[in-house]
Protein backbone atom coordinates (compact mmCIF):
# COMPACT_ATOMS: atom_id res chain seq x y z
CA UNK A 1 0.00 0.00 0.00
CA UNK A 2 2.86 2.42 0.78
CA UNK A 3 4.30 2.09 -2.72
CA UNK A 4 0.87 2.44 -4.29
CA UNK A 5 0.21 5.66 -2.39
CA UNK A 6 3.69 6.95 -3.22
CA UNK A 7 3.11 6.17 -6.91
CA UNK A 8 -0.12 8.16 -6.91
CA UNK A 9 1.55 11.11 -5.21
CA UNK A 10 4.38 11.05 -7.77
CA UNK A 11 2.02 10.81 -10.73
CA UNK A 12 -0.38 13.50 -9.52
CA UNK A 13 2.44 15.77 -8.32
CA UNK A 14 0.33 17.20 -5.49
CA UNK A 15 -2.57 15.44 -3.80
CA UNK A 16 -4.44 15.56 -0.48
CA UNK A 17 -5.15 12.71 1.92
CA UNK A 18 -8.92 12.86 1.27
CA UNK A 19 -8.29 12.66 -2.48
CA UNK A 20 -6.11 9.59 -1.99
CA UNK A 21 -8.70 7.97 0.26
CA UNK A 22 -11.37 8.46 -2.41
CA UNK A 23 -9.14 7.08 -5.17
CA UNK A 24 -8.12 4.02 -3.17
CA UNK A 25 -11.51 3.51 -1.55
CA UNK A 26 -10.00 3.12 1.90
CA UNK A 27 -10.55 5.06 5.10
CA UNK A 28 -9.06 8.52 5.56
CA UNK A 29 -7.53 7.30 8.84
CA UNK A 30 -5.60 4.53 7.05
CA UNK A 31 -4.45 6.82 4.26
CA UNK A 32 -3.34 9.46 6.78
CA UNK A 33 -1.16 6.94 8.58
CA UNK A 34 0.44 5.76 5.31
CA UNK A 35 1.14 9.32 4.15
CA UNK A 36 2.57 10.17 7.57
CA UNK A 37 4.90 7.16 7.27
CA UNK A 38 6.07 8.36 3.86
CA UNK A 39 6.63 11.85 5.24
CA UNK A 40 8.59 10.58 8.25
CA UNK A 41 10.75 8.45 5.96
CA UNK A 42 11.45 11.46 3.74
CA UNK A 43 9.73 10.22 0.57
CA UNK A 44 7.05 12.93 0.49
CA UNK A 45 6.79 16.50 1.72
CA UNK A 46 3.82 18.78 2.50
CA UNK A 47 3.39 21.55 -0.05
CA UNK A 48 0.58 24.04 -0.56
CA UNK A 49 -2.98 23.59 0.65
CA UNK A 50 -5.96 22.74 -1.54
CA UNK A 51 -8.77 25.17 -2.28
CA UNK A 52 -11.37 25.37 0.46
CA UNK A 53 -14.65 23.54 -0.09
CA UNK A 54 -16.28 25.11 2.94
CA UNK A 55 -14.23 23.53 5.71
CA UNK A 56 -10.54 23.47 6.58
CA UNK A 57 -8.21 23.53 3.63
CA UNK A 58 -6.61 20.10 3.15
CA UNK A 59 -2.83 19.76 3.00
CA UNK A 60 -1.35 18.67 -0.32
CA UNK A 61 1.61 16.28 -0.45
CA UNK A 62 4.24 15.91 -3.16
CA UNK A 63 7.22 13.72 -3.89
CA UNK A 64 10.43 14.82 -2.18
CA UNK A 65 12.78 14.89 -5.17
CA UNK A 66 15.89 15.16 -2.97
CA UNK A 67 15.24 11.99 -0.96
CA UNK A 68 17.09 9.82 -3.47
CA UNK A 69 19.20 10.35 -6.57
CA UNK A 70 19.28 8.68 -9.94
CA UNK A 71 22.09 8.32 -12.43
CA UNK A 72 21.57 8.04 -16.14
CA UNK A 73 23.36 8.01 -19.43
CA UNK A 74 22.95 8.29 -23.17
CA UNK A 75 24.99 5.49 -24.70
CA UNK A 76 26.40 6.29 -28.15
CA UNK A 77 29.19 4.85 -30.25
CA UNK A 78 31.51 7.86 -29.84
CA UNK A 79 30.55 9.04 -26.36
CA UNK A 80 28.41 8.49 -23.30
CA UNK A 81 26.76 11.40 -21.53
CA UNK A 82 26.43 10.68 -17.78
CA UNK A 83 24.41 12.66 -15.28
CA UNK A 84 23.33 12.72 -11.66
CA UNK A 85 19.80 14.01 -10.99
CA UNK A 86 17.18 14.13 -8.30
CA UNK A 87 13.98 12.09 -8.61
CA UNK A 88 12.32 14.78 -10.73
CA UNK A 89 15.10 14.67 -13.32
CA UNK A 90 16.70 17.95 -12.20
CA UNK A 91 20.36 17.67 -13.23
CA UNK A 92 22.86 18.09 -10.41
CA UNK A 93 26.08 16.94 -12.11
CA UNK A 94 27.04 15.76 -15.58
CA UNK A 95 29.98 14.73 -17.71
CA UNK A 96 30.67 13.40 -21.21
CA UNK A 97 32.91 10.37 -21.73
CA UNK A 98 34.73 9.89 -25.00
CA UNK A 99 34.60 6.25 -26.05
CA UNK A 100 37.51 4.94 -28.09
CA UNK A 101 35.81 1.65 -28.95
CA UNK A 102 32.30 0.22 -28.94
CA UNK A 103 33.52 -3.34 -28.32
CA UNK A 104 31.12 -4.41 -25.59
CA UNK A 105 33.55 -5.69 -22.96
CA UNK A 106 35.83 -2.66 -23.16
CA UNK A 107 32.90 -0.24 -23.33
CA UNK A 108 31.32 -1.67 -20.17
CA UNK A 109 34.62 -1.64 -18.27
CA UNK A 110 35.21 2.01 -19.19
CA UNK A 111 31.63 2.97 -18.36
CA UNK A 112 31.57 1.22 -14.97
CA UNK A 113 34.90 2.75 -13.95
CA UNK A 114 33.69 6.21 -14.99
CA UNK A 115 30.46 5.88 -12.99
CA UNK A 116 32.36 4.84 -9.85
CA UNK A 117 34.70 7.79 -10.34
CA UNK A 118 31.74 10.16 -10.77
CA UNK A 119 30.05 8.85 -7.61
CA UNK A 120 33.22 9.54 -5.65
CA UNK A 121 33.89 12.96 -7.19
CA UNK A 122 30.28 14.09 -6.83
CA UNK A 123 30.17 12.97 -3.19
CA UNK A 124 27.05 10.83 -3.43
CA UNK A 125 26.71 7.75 -1.19
CA UNK A 126 25.81 4.70 -3.30
CA UNK A 127 23.02 3.93 -0.83
CA UNK A 128 21.27 7.16 -1.89
CA UNK A 129 21.22 6.22 -5.60
CA UNK A 130 17.87 4.66 -6.41
CA UNK A 131 18.94 3.16 -9.75
CA UNK A 132 20.80 3.81 -13.00
CA UNK A 133 19.05 4.13 -16.35
CA UNK A 134 20.56 4.09 -19.83
CA UNK A 135 19.12 5.35 -23.09
CA UNK A 136 20.26 3.42 -26.18
CA UNK A 137 19.60 3.21 -29.89
CA UNK A 138 18.34 -0.35 -30.03
CA UNK A 139 15.84 -2.91 -28.79
CA UNK A 140 15.89 -4.36 -25.27
CA UNK A 141 14.30 -7.36 -23.59
CA UNK A 142 11.09 -7.06 -21.58
CA UNK A 143 12.93 -6.61 -18.28
CA UNK A 144 15.16 -3.82 -19.64
CA UNK A 145 18.30 -5.74 -18.67
CA UNK A 146 19.52 -7.02 -22.04
CA UNK A 147 20.20 -5.13 -25.27
CA UNK A 148 18.78 -7.51 -27.86
CA UNK A 149 20.22 -5.51 -30.75
CA UNK A 150 21.85 -2.11 -31.34
CA UNK A 151 23.00 -1.42 -34.89
CA UNK A 152 24.82 1.77 -33.89
CA UNK A 153 26.93 -0.06 -31.29
CA UNK A 154 26.93 -3.43 -33.08
CA UNK A 155 25.76 -5.18 -29.92
CA UNK A 156 23.61 -8.33 -29.96
CA UNK A 157 22.13 -9.98 -26.85
CA UNK A 158 24.42 -8.22 -24.36
CA UNK A 159 23.32 -8.16 -20.67
CA UNK A 160 24.16 -4.50 -20.05
CA UNK A 161 21.89 -4.02 -17.03
CA UNK A 162 23.05 -7.21 -15.36
CA UNK A 163 26.73 -6.52 -16.03
CA UNK A 164 26.52 -2.98 -14.66
CA UNK A 165 24.65 -4.11 -11.55
CA UNK A 166 27.31 -6.75 -10.90
CA UNK A 167 30.10 -4.18 -11.24
CA UNK A 168 28.43 -1.30 -9.40
CA UNK A 169 26.06 -2.90 -6.91
CA UNK A 170 23.28 -0.59 -8.15
CA UNK A 171 20.13 -1.68 -10.02
CA UNK A 172 20.57 -0.76 -13.68
CA UNK A 173 18.09 -0.70 -16.56
CA UNK A 174 18.30 0.14 -20.26
CA UNK A 175 15.59 1.44 -22.60
CA UNK A 176 15.18 2.35 -26.27
CA UNK A 177 15.82 6.07 -26.87
CA UNK A 178 12.47 6.94 -28.47
CA UNK A 179 10.57 5.45 -25.51
CA UNK A 180 12.63 7.46 -23.03
CA UNK A 181 11.46 10.67 -24.69
CA UNK A 182 7.90 9.37 -24.99
CA UNK A 183 7.68 9.13 -21.19
CA UNK A 184 7.73 12.94 -21.04
CA UNK A 185 4.39 12.89 -22.87
CA UNK A 186 2.55 10.66 -20.37
CA UNK A 187 -0.32 12.35 -18.53
CA UNK A 188 -1.83 10.33 -15.65
CA UNK A 189 -5.06 12.34 -15.68
CA UNK A 190 -5.69 11.68 -19.38
CA UNK A 191 -6.52 7.99 -19.87
CA UNK A 192 -7.15 8.56 -23.60
CA UNK A 193 -3.74 10.11 -24.20
CA UNK A 194 -2.17 9.06 -27.54
CA UNK A 195 1.17 10.35 -28.85
CA UNK A 196 3.64 9.34 -31.56
CA UNK A 197 7.38 10.04 -31.17
CA UNK A 198 9.89 9.87 -34.03
CA UNK A 199 13.51 9.89 -32.84
CA UNK A 200 16.28 10.43 -35.40
CA UNK A 201 19.96 10.47 -34.54
CA UNK A 202 22.38 7.85 -35.89
CA UNK A 203 19.51 5.45 -35.41
CA UNK A 204 15.83 5.91 -36.17
CA UNK A 205 13.04 4.73 -33.93
CA UNK A 206 9.40 5.31 -33.08
CA UNK A 207 7.59 5.20 -29.74
CA UNK A 208 3.84 5.10 -29.30
CA UNK A 209 1.67 6.09 -26.37
CA UNK A 210 -1.76 4.48 -26.49
CA UNK A 211 -4.30 5.03 -23.71
CA UNK A 212 -1.55 6.79 -21.78
CA UNK A 213 0.77 3.77 -21.76
CA UNK A 214 3.97 3.09 -23.66
CA UNK A 215 3.04 0.58 -26.37
CA UNK A 216 5.66 -2.17 -26.56
CA UNK A 217 4.08 -4.63 -28.98
CA UNK A 218 3.83 -8.41 -28.78
CA UNK A 219 7.62 -8.97 -28.67
CA UNK A 220 8.71 -5.58 -27.28
CA UNK A 221 9.76 -4.45 -30.77
CA UNK A 222 7.13 -1.85 -31.56
CA UNK A 223 8.92 1.02 -33.33
CA UNK A 224 11.85 -1.06 -34.61
CA UNK A 225 13.63 0.81 -37.40
CA UNK A 226 13.15 -1.88 -40.05
CA UNK A 227 9.84 -0.15 -40.65
CA UNK A 228 11.72 2.83 -42.09
CA UNK A 229 14.07 1.07 -44.48
CA UNK A 230 12.17 1.95 -47.69
CA UNK A 231 12.89 5.67 -47.28
CA UNK A 232 15.99 6.02 -45.09
CA UNK A 233 18.60 4.47 -47.40
CA UNK A 234 19.31 7.69 -49.29
CA UNK A 235 19.31 9.67 -46.03
CA UNK A 236 21.80 7.29 -44.41
CA UNK A 237 24.12 7.68 -47.40
CA UNK A 238 23.81 11.46 -47.19
CA UNK A 239 24.57 11.40 -43.46
CA UNK A 240 27.71 9.34 -44.02
CA UNK A 241 28.97 11.76 -46.67
CA UNK A 242 27.96 15.10 -45.17
CA UNK A 243 30.54 16.57 -42.81
CA UNK A 244 28.17 19.00 -41.08
CA UNK A 245 25.65 16.23 -40.42
CA UNK A 246 28.41 14.09 -38.94
CA UNK A 247 29.40 16.91 -36.60
CA UNK A 248 25.79 17.33 -35.46
CA UNK A 249 25.25 13.63 -34.80
CA UNK A 250 28.51 13.44 -32.87
CA UNK A 251 27.33 16.10 -30.39
CA UNK A 252 26.04 15.06 -26.96
CA UNK A 253 22.45 16.26 -27.31
CA UNK A 254 22.07 17.16 -23.65
CA UNK A 255 25.16 19.25 -23.12
CA UNK A 256 23.68 22.73 -23.06
CA UNK A 257 27.13 24.32 -23.13
CA UNK A 258 27.22 23.24 -26.78
CA UNK A 259 24.22 25.38 -27.75
CA UNK A 260 26.26 28.06 -29.55
CA UNK A 261 28.10 25.35 -31.48
CA UNK A 262 24.83 23.68 -32.46
CA UNK A 263 23.30 26.97 -33.61
CA UNK A 264 26.32 27.59 -35.84
CA UNK A 265 26.11 24.06 -37.28
CA UNK A 266 22.39 24.53 -37.90
CA UNK A 267 23.05 27.66 -39.95
CA UNK A 268 25.89 25.95 -41.78
CA UNK A 269 23.71 22.97 -42.65
CA UNK A 270 20.82 25.13 -43.86
CA UNK A 271 23.12 27.17 -46.12
CA UNK A 272 24.68 23.99 -47.50
CA UNK A 273 21.34 22.36 -48.33
CA UNK A 274 19.88 25.48 -49.93
CA UNK A 275 22.94 25.96 -52.13
CA UNK A 276 23.34 22.28 -53.08
CA UNK A 277 20.47 20.92 -55.22
CA UNK A 278 21.50 17.28 -54.75
CA UNK A 279 21.70 17.55 -50.96
CA UNK A 280 18.42 19.45 -50.89
CA UNK A 281 16.70 16.73 -52.94
CA UNK A 282 17.82 14.02 -50.50
CA UNK A 283 16.76 15.97 -47.41
CA UNK A 284 13.45 17.02 -48.94
CA UNK A 285 12.75 13.40 -49.91
CA UNK A 286 13.43 12.27 -46.34
CA UNK A 287 11.14 14.98 -44.93
CA UNK A 288 8.36 14.08 -47.37
CA UNK A 289 8.59 10.34 -46.70
CA UNK A 290 8.84 10.82 -42.94
CA UNK A 291 5.81 13.09 -43.12
CA UNK A 292 3.87 10.48 -45.08
CA UNK A 293 4.78 7.75 -42.60
CA UNK A 294 3.75 9.91 -39.65
CA UNK A 295 0.51 10.85 -41.39
CA UNK A 296 -0.25 7.15 -41.79
CA UNK A 297 0.51 6.64 -38.11
CA UNK A 298 -1.76 9.55 -37.19
CA UNK A 299 -4.57 8.09 -39.27
CA UNK A 300 -4.17 4.77 -37.49
CA UNK A 301 -3.77 5.77 -33.82
CA UNK A 302 -5.44 9.22 -33.78
CA UNK A 303 -2.81 10.92 -31.55
CA UNK A 304 -3.16 14.31 -29.91
CA UNK A 305 0.52 15.04 -30.63
CA UNK A 306 3.45 13.96 -32.82
CA UNK A 307 6.89 14.67 -31.37
CA UNK A 308 9.96 14.89 -33.63
CA UNK A 309 13.14 14.62 -31.59
CA UNK A 310 16.81 13.60 -31.58
CA UNK A 311 19.74 15.64 -32.91
CA UNK A 312 18.43 15.64 -36.50
CA UNK A 313 15.13 17.34 -35.65
CA UNK A 314 16.06 19.32 -32.55
CA UNK A 315 19.16 20.94 -34.02
CA UNK A 316 18.33 21.16 -37.73
CA UNK A 317 15.54 23.61 -38.44
CA UNK A 318 15.46 22.78 -42.15
CA UNK A 319 14.67 19.08 -41.62
CA UNK A 320 12.25 19.70 -38.76
CA UNK A 321 10.29 22.39 -40.61
CA UNK A 322 10.22 20.30 -43.79
CA UNK A 323 8.93 17.21 -41.99
CA UNK A 324 6.38 19.22 -40.04
CA UNK A 325 5.12 20.88 -43.25
CA UNK A 326 4.86 17.47 -44.91
CA UNK A 327 2.71 16.11 -42.07
CA UNK A 328 0.49 19.17 -42.03
CA UNK A 329 -0.01 19.09 -45.80
CA UNK A 330 -2.28 16.07 -45.45
CA UNK A 331 -5.85 17.18 -44.82
CA UNK A 332 -7.70 13.86 -45.08
CA UNK A 333 -7.63 13.23 -41.37
CA UNK A 334 -10.36 13.90 -38.84
CA UNK A 335 -8.17 15.23 -36.06
CA UNK A 336 -4.84 16.80 -36.98
CA UNK A 337 -2.27 16.22 -34.23
CA UNK A 338 -0.06 18.98 -32.87
CA UNK A 339 3.44 18.59 -34.33
CA UNK A 340 6.30 19.67 -32.09
CA UNK A 341 9.93 18.87 -31.28
CA UNK A 342 12.10 18.46 -28.23
CA UNK A 343 14.39 20.96 -26.56
CA UNK A 344 17.58 20.32 -24.63
CA UNK A 345 16.63 23.25 -22.37
CA UNK A 346 13.77 21.14 -20.99
CA UNK A 347 16.11 18.23 -20.06
CA UNK A 348 14.01 15.61 -21.89
CA UNK A 349 16.57 12.82 -21.49
CA UNK A 350 16.99 13.31 -17.76
CA UNK A 351 13.26 13.67 -17.07
CA UNK A 352 12.50 10.66 -19.28
CA UNK A 353 15.03 8.47 -17.50
CA UNK A 354 13.77 9.63 -14.10
CA UNK A 355 10.22 8.64 -15.11
CA UNK A 356 11.52 5.30 -16.45
CA UNK A 357 13.34 4.47 -13.21
CA UNK A 358 10.39 5.48 -11.04
CA UNK A 359 8.26 3.09 -13.12
CA UNK A 360 10.69 0.34 -12.19
CA UNK A 361 10.68 1.41 -8.54
CA UNK A 362 6.90 1.25 -8.38
CA UNK A 363 6.63 -2.07 -10.25
CA UNK A 364 9.45 -4.26 -8.92
CA UNK A 365 9.54 -6.01 -5.55
CA UNK A 366 13.31 -5.52 -5.33
CA UNK A 367 12.60 -1.88 -4.42
CA UNK A 368 10.99 -1.10 -1.08
CA UNK A 369 10.13 1.94 0.98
Amino acid sequence: MLKDIYRRIVQQRAVTKPELANQLEVSLTAVSEYVNQLERAGWVIPTNKAESTGGRRAQRYSMNPKHRFIMGGDIRAEHCYLFLADLSGQVLQSTVLTMETNEYGQYVERLAAAILDCIERWGVPKSRILAIGFCISGITDWSHQVVDRSVELDWTRVPLGLDMRWRLGISTFVEMDARIYARNELHPKDSRNAVGVLFVNRGIGVALILNNEIFRGYTNRAGENRFFFPFITSMEDFVERNQTMQQILAQPYYHQDQRATMDALNRQFTEHVRSNPRARAVVDHFAAEAGQMLYSMASLINPRKLVLTGNVFDYLDYIYEGTKASIESYDRIYQKPVVTRGSAIDSPLERGIAAFLLEKFHALKQFSI
